[in-house]
């Protein structure tokens, strides 16, 4: 997975992530969860350690919702062509 480079623009606005997506004209506010997968995208890291991480920095979270809300989100991101979905 990777992020699309092209026509997106991403702001950190008093701590929430706003991205802009120029081809739709359309504009996402992403929940702390979802701000956490974007930022994580392009670097190495798997959905795995994406969930690993996620139960590590956010207290009380339950492993088997984590897997489930970062693989929806994911999914969300990729029907809104902000990822490519081959990479």
């Amino acid at each position: 997975m990777k992020k699309r480079d092209n026509n997106i623009l991403v702001q950190d606005i008093e701590g929430e992530t706003i991205i802009f997506d120029s081809l739709t004209g359309k504009i996402h506010k992403l929940n702390p969860v979802a701000q956490y997968v974007w930022k994580k995208l392009d670097d190495i890291y798997t959905i795995e350690t994406i969930v690993e991480g996620i139960c590590t920095d956010f207290s009380g979270c339950e492993r088997s919702q984590v897997v489930k809300d970062v693989a929806g989100c994911i999914q969300q991101f990729q029907e809104m062509g902000l990822i490519d979905a081959d990479t």
